[in-house]
């Protein structure tokens, strides 16, 4: 699901898909770093900019635009591997249980 995360935060009609694959990656995201999952969440769906969501966060700008070129990467990496395939999260058949 290719997509540029800026344009999913801009102010005009961004795609619902895209929204929807940004929102279940921020999931994610808020497991490994619940303030990255932040500025996502005031980025993409509160529409501020990067000034305002260094205030809401009292944080410096600069600060903030780091960890925006970082949440920009890993949701990249996120969506460069993809969900796993079926295959993967069936266990081998050795490992199965049997019916009687």
């Amino acid at each position: 699901v290719p997509f540029d995360l800026d344009q999913v935060c801009g102010r005009g009609g961004a795609d619902p898909a895209a929204v929807l694959a940004v929102d279940e990656a921020l999931d994610r995201l808020a497991a490994a770093d619940p303030e990255a999952a932040e500025l996502v969440r005031l980025r993409a769906f509160a529409g501020v900019d990067m000034a305002e969501a260094a205030a809401l966060l009292d944080r410096p700008l600069r600060s903030v635009e780091r960890t925006w070129a970082y949440v920009r990467a890993w949701i990249g990496r996120e969506f460069r591997t993809g969900p796993p395939a079926p295959a993967a999260c069936t266990p081998p058949a050795a490992s199965r249980p049997t019916n009687p």
